[in-house]
């Protein structure tokens, strides 16, 4: 197997989508424009924001542990014998303060710390947002950003759950009213005599029977025919159940449900970052008169929420939820997708091992999860930055979640020692006078009105329909950041004040794009400068001017720009890949300029690195890699790690790779290559070198990247420099790379 096939196969496993991550298009970045070539742009669009934990479409994927899951989940029950949730009673368990405490030492509670660092690089290599493991009560281990708020998408309905839980034991609902006694129904078509028998447990089941268009839904979630099933006999998740127990408990009990939530639950368990504002009505009025209810939440709120379960619904010397509640919630109803069940909006365990310890889950697009293990007295909150569009797969949060259990080694110790989890503090920004200046109302495309507004703090707030309401932090002049969505826009006023037109980095990206594509270069040179200067820490905006001055045939300040994106890009390396393969091509044609057309050795291996690059959905450069081939080049590529080699020649070579690209990760992420070090050795027209290289490819948080080494025969021919033979060696955990080949 060649390239594609055998090369890639040294760093390409299953990944399993859970459902797009989206947010509006605020956001969106369009595609770029090289070399006249539409190509999609290495950064992640972001169009309208949906919510849904799974993609029943994809296989499930087996990892390290799950072909030895029995096993697995006996060792960790016995592992973890230690009295069930509950039994010690309430005024022996451990619950945060204030603030959460974590263990000084994880080996008191009876876990291995290499192995949490092992669950560590593991969650690293993810490039997941953060982590938070809850074990006895206190944390365990707390990684990336704790306390940001991010999306919660399919979280939202295990909130929902809980809220209807505390006024079913307050004996303020009755979950047998139908729709009908309820009063509720929808656009036109009107819901039929049969629908409106579907009841509140129902919906809470998602068992009602109600197929019709819901907001905030992903297009990917297929629904039966209309009519097709009568009320509680099929499970189907579907929106339009969970967003009718929004109107229902509004209607039902007169009140704001984000206001509700916070107190009956958020409140009572202490959640140090939720604000009733963190939630908004998310409302698609062509669909449904029934809204969403999007949360944002923090990772150590979003835990305290998961130790509340785990705790049978007591909180400290409270029930906050009867335990008969959490238990009917945690009871699976319905058979779901890939083994798994389904409660009250919570997901039961499919796997046997986790199913051993009785775990349940509160899923969300993009991997966003709160998994409780009464088995073993933990629960695993899993953030991902949907804000920009990555992802982690289901599969991936539990082979983190298995090598935590496995770093479980032996019992905990009786007073093991708690300190306070260290937490940094937000950045609030600094004043800028009179902030009501940039207050206002602007119309954007589409007819969505955003708006910023003074906040009860004397801060700004934008509200923005699709996505909900921010605090803005003020970085100084007309720009400001907007919290939890950690990005910046400038506010532009009117001379007599009242806000006239908000910027963001991706709306002049766009407009510059479109400038190009219809041939307006100078015009879009000026949109991309202005966008440079307006977010000057931006890599993106580097990145794009880098195109723009490169189209223009001004290779020495394309050059420089693509350098900025490289340095400034810290977030993402299978982003970074790109603004190097960008820069690695100006760098190749600049040479190409300055010889007469001769590219040098060096030149020749950037050329060919960037050559390899590819954007999403990009057709493969078949032209530019020919022509550093010799037409009777060998390609001699490992077929996966450890496999025997195999021969192949250019044809073959180009073939593979060509499949490789129509995969379905490279096409949603591309693949970025760039070289780390290079070994050269000439003599007259022949010349060997080896190229230690990384390539990363994949889109947002399931991008890949591991190291190899290439060792390539050349000759010049022609004036030019051409490959001979190319050989490839993937490091792997027992052979890595020599550090004289990346030196």
């Amino acid at each position: 197997m060649g390239r594609g096939e055998g090369r890639r196969a040294g760093i390409s496993h299953g990944i399993l989508a859970e459902g797009a991550a989206l947010l509006c298009s605020f956001f969106a970045r369009p595609p770029s424009m090289v070399a006249g070539r539409d190509r999609p742009s290495p950064l992640p669009a972001i169009p309208p924001v949906i919510d849904g934990p799974l993609n029943p479409a994809q296989p499930m994927n087996f990892t390290l542990f799950g072909s030895r899951a029995l096993l697995a989940g006996l060792s960790l029950a016995l592992m973890f014998g230690r009295p069930a949730l509950g039994q010690g009673g309430a005024s022996e368990a451990t619950y945060p303060r204030e603030s959460w405490q974590t263990y000084a030492n994880p080996e008191q509670a009876g876990f291995s710390q290499a192995g949490l660092d092992g669950a560590k690089r593991y969650y690293d290599s993810l490039h997941a947002a953060a982590a938070m493991i809850v074990y006895d009560g206190a944390v365990l281990a707390a990684w990336g950003d704790v306390q940001r708020r991010f999306m919660c998408h399919s979280v939202r309905k295990s909130f929902m759950s809980a809220a209807w839980g505390a006024r079913v034991d307050r004996a303020e609902a009755d979950l047998s009213m139908t729709l009908a006694e309820l009063g509720i129904d929808d656009l036109p078509p009107k819901l039929s005599e049969v629908e409106k028998r579907a009841t509140i447990l129902d919906l809470l089941q998602a068992r009602s029977g109600v197929y019709r268009l819901a907001a905030y839904e992903s297009p990917q979630n297929p629904k039966p025919a209309r009519h097709s099933h009568e009320p509680g006999t099929f499970w189907c998740y579907n929106n339009w159940d969970f967003n009718a127990l929004l109107t229902i408990y509004q209607e039902q009990f007169a009140c704001d449900f984000f206001e509700s939530f916070d107190q009956l639950i958020a409140s009572p368990i202490g959640m140090q970052d939720y604000r009733p504002r963190d939630g908004y009505l998310h409302y698609e009025p062509e669909k449904s008169l029934h809204p969403a209810y999007p949360f944002r939440m923090s990772a150590r709120d979003m835990a305290r929420f998961g130790l509340l379960y785990l705790r049978k619904g007591r909180w400290g010397e409270r029930q906050v939820l009867s335990e008969a509640w959490v238990q009917r919630s945690q009871t699976s109803y319905s058979e779901a997708w890939g083994g798994d069940g389904y409660g009250l909006l919570w997901w039961t365990a499919g796997d046997e091992d986790l199913k051993q310890l009785g775990m349940y889950s509160a899923l969300g697009a993009g991997g966003h999860a709160i998994d409780v293990l009464p088995g073993a007295d933990l629960v695993l909150v899993f953030r991902v930055d949907t804000f920009a569009g990555h992802s982690v797969s289901s599969d991936e949060r539990k082979e983190l979640l298995r090598r935590v259990l496995a770093a479980k080694v032996g019992p905990a110790e009786r007073g093991a020692q708690l300190v306070d989890l260290e937490t940094t503090p937000r950045i609030k920004g600094t004043a800028q006078g009179d902030l009501a200046r940039y207050t206002g109302a602007v119309t954007r495309a589409g007819g969505l009105t955003s708006k910023v507004e003074l906040g009860p703090d004397g801060g700004l707030i934008l509200s923005l329909p699709r996505a909900g309401h921010f605090d803005l932090i003020p970085n100084g002049g007309d720009s400001f950041r907007i919290a939890d969505m950690e990005r910046d826009i400038v506010l532009r006023t009117h001379k007599s004040g009242g806000l006239a037109e908000i910027v963001s980095e991706a709306d002049l990206n766009r407009q510059g794009y479109e400038l190009l594509a219809q041939g307006e270069l100078e015009r879009a040179l000026e949109v991309f400068r202005r966008n440079a200067d307006l977010y000057p820490q931006s890599a993106n905006a580097r990145d794009s001017l880098g195109e723009a001055l490169e189209q223009m045939g001004m290779l020495e300040a394309a050059a420089s720009n693509f350098a900025m994106a490289v340095e400034l890009e810290t977030a993402s390396e299978s982003t970074r890949g790109f603004y190097r393969a960008n820069l690695a091509r100006v760098r190749a044609a600049q040479s190409l300029g300055s010889v007469g057309g001769d590219l040098s050795l060096e030149a020749t291996l950037d050329a060919l690195y960037s050559a390899f690059t590819h954007g999403p959905g990009e057709k493969l450069k078949q032209a530019e890699l020919e022509a550093l081939f010799l037409p009777s080049a060998v390609f001699v590529q490992p077929a996966r790690p450890g496999a025997e080699r195999k021969v192949d020649n250019l044809e073959v070579f180009l073939a593979d790779f060509r499949a490789f690209l129509e995969t379905p990760d490279v096409q949603r992420g591309g693949i970025a290559e760039h070289i780390l070090a290079s070994r050269i050795d000439q003599f007259g027209d022949i010349a060997h070198a080896y190229v230690a290289f990384q390539p990363v490819y994949g889109a947002g948080a399931q991008a890949r990247a591991m190291r190899g080494l290439d060792s390539f025969q050349l000759v010049r021919t022609d004036g030019r420099w051409r490959v001979v033979s190319m050989t490839t060696q993937f490091e792997s955990e027992d052979q890595v790379l020599p550090e004289r080949f990346v030196e």
